[in-house]
């Protein structure tokens, strides 16, 4: 084994301790590097492997640690890679995982990297040896100092003993890299197909396929040419306005997510929320356009893909990003020796003539429509686009199926029995007649009020949670037939992912208030408006007063049982009162 310089320990020998001003010096050679990497707080993270003896196979035995280095700018860091050789001044030793770890203590702990190509052979060492001005080749950390001669010599010789060993140690670390399959921060103009990268992002749009898959578009607001480009309705050569609210061009990302980390996102995050996601897998679709894909982890099931960032040095940079991108979309379309029509004015004007063009072509085919339908303004003639449903492979249920089901079940022998309910989901086509209640304010209540929650505990006071109900009728019920209505309630999370609006004290936020009924009016159109005006609700089916469209939702059955006392038998019975729950659908703006 090489001598070690004075103050300094052997890998084997290094013991966690208690004492945070215990420090500990050791050099050897790095099997694997991780990083330097972004961590959860403002510091940059590299994550290294050593070993200073050999007798064991590479990477195992007492002779290896890990070592975690944290400094403030991802360039304080020296170069490192497998195969170099490291010496580590004051690191603190404590119990990671049960084996012992080092880690930097800030302002105190050194890193100093040598590359084995640029240490000298032994015939070529005695200058070294000898102290003075020569000193080898290296790599530092801040405000590191330069290698003492003991440092040398005892980096030297530790090269020589290892040296037929460097290409295992090379193909040691390659290895290693592999498995972590590259992953690491990056914005989203840098990542690649085929790698994988941790990204911190904002959310656009979320889509709920199922339970447990949800689609994703989001944004760190950089640019990537092989990103799906959204056409920019400020663009005059734009035709066709699509409902797209940005961001405009190639800077959203399309991701999957599969397992516990779509169920995640489904109950605790809405558009507009920053999240970090993680291990996201880059692909190109079938359109050789670049997206994401966050699988279950098959090693660990349950584990979360995906994380909440809260606080503000973790989004100061999207936000920064998101200023510039903005800055630079207006730039971009302002106007600029041009005459005094704009830019709108000019795509308007472009569109009318597009029209106008088609016009005669279309007036003969519009009289005869027009001759041969009538549509009542209750009609709508067609399905709200701005509301979408989860699970659209399933074929929809008519509303008749869900409120009078067949609730009798038949045994093998012929005999009955008469089913209180059935825990089912369903996808059925509706439009909001009346609501309750009646105030808007009313929408959220208190989990903490035992009013509301019998079983409330002190923490629970001052959380608030949606709670209202919708009054809906079928959709499109046979010609001459009165239309099945039913109520489907909104509760907790549902609501959340329905208004993609967190619940409030809705009492002292009137501007909340305002925001809940714009959102609203998407779904049931002018239905406020004639609550306000006193209108005796819900309406007749049919009645020209209320306009608003059909939707397609989510919903499914349950029970709440009703204990009742028998005083004819002086006992308990419990009843079962069927209630029907809204879920995974989306109010979009």
């Amino acid at each position: 084994m090489a001598p070690i310089p004075p103050g300094f320990t052997p890998i084997s020998e290094l013991k966690p301790s208690a004492e945070k001003s215990e420090h500990v010096s050791f050099l050897g050679v790095v099997l694997s590097v991780k990083g330097p990497f972004k961590t959860n707080g403002r510091d940059f993270c590299l994550h290294f492997e050593v070993q200073d003896l050999f007798h064991d196979p590479i990477g195992t035995g007492p002779a290896s640690i890990t070592m975690r280095a944290f400094y403030r700018q991802d360039n304080w860091f020296p170069s490192m890679k497998g195969g170099d050789l490291v010496v580590v001044r004051r690191a603190r030793v404590t119990l990671f995982n049960d084996k012992p770890a080092a880690v930097s203590v800030f302002w105190t702990t050194n890193l100093i990297t040598f590359e084995a190509r640029h240490i000298p052979v032994q015939q070529l060492s005695l200058p070294y040896q000898q102290g003075g001005s020569w000193c080898l080749q290296n790599s530092r950390c801040y405000e590191a100092g330069e290698p003492t001669r003991d440092e040398q010599v005892a980096v030297m010789r530790l090269k020589w003993e290892v040296e037929p060993l460097l290409d295992e140690i090379k193909a040691y670390a390659s290895s290693k890299h592999e498995k972590v399959a590259d992953r690491k921060m990056s914005l989203i103009r840098d990542v690649s197909v085929n790698r994988f990268y941790d990204i911190r992002c904002q959310v656009v749009k979320l889509f709920e396929q199922n339970e447990f898959t949800v689609d994703l578009c989001v944004s760190d607001y950089t640019e990537n040419t092989q990103l799906f480009y959204h056409d920019d309705p400020l663009d005059p050569d734009v035709l066709q306005q699509s409902k797209w609210q940005g961001p405009y061009g190639q800077f959203t990302l399309a991701v999957r997510v599969y397992g516990a980390s779509a169920k995640y996102l489904l109950e605790k995050v809405m558009v507009g929320d920053f999240i970090c996601l993680h291990n996201v897998r880059i692909k190109l679709s079938p359109n050789n356009i670049m997206e994401g894909q966050v699988s279950e982890d098959k090693d660990k099931p349950g584990k979360r893909q995906v994380s909440y960032l809260k606080y503000d040095h973790e989004t100061e940079d999207i936000k920064m990003q998101k200023k510039v991108y903005q800055d630079q979309r207006a730039d971009r379309w302002r106007p600029l020796k041009r005459s005094k029509q704009s830019f709108g004015e000019a795509a308007e004007t472009r569109r009318e003539e597009n029209r106008e063009t088609k016009k005669p072509q279309k007036e003969v085919g519009q009289q005869d429509l027009q001759k041969k339908v009538e549509v009542p303004p209750m009609s709508g003639l067609g399905v709200n686009p701005n509301v979408t449903a989860g699970h659209p492979e399933i074929k929809l249920s008519a509303l008749s199926e869900l409120v009078h089901p067949g609730l009798t079940y038949t045994y093998p022998n012929g005999s009955t029995l008469e089913l209180p309910f059935v825990n089912s989901k369903h996808r059925t086509r509706v439009r909001v007649v009346d609501f309750r209640p009646n105030d808007l304010r009313g929408f959220a209540i208190d989990s903490g009020n035992p009013k509301f929650n019998p079983v409330a505990k002190e923490d629970d006071r001052g959380k608030f949670q949606w709670k209202f109900h919708l009054f809906v009728e079928e959709a499109h019920p046979p010609k001459g037939a009165t239309p099945t209505r039913g109520t489907f309630f909104v509760t907790d999370n549902a609501g959340v992912q329905l208004l993609q609006m967190r619940a409030c004290d809705l009492q002292k936020n009137p501007q909340v208030v305002k925001k809940l009924e714009h959102k609203l009016s998407i779904l049931w159109g002018n239905l406020f408006e004639l609550k306000q005006s006193r209108v005796d609700l819900p309406l007749s089916h049919g009645d020209p007063r209320l306009q608003n469209k059909p939707f397609d939702c989510c919903v499914q059955e349950y029970a709440r049982a009703m204990p009742t006392w028998d005083v004819t038998h002086q006992r308990c019975d419990v009843t079962y009162q069927r209630l029907h729950n809204m879920f995974g659908t989306t109010i979009m703006d």
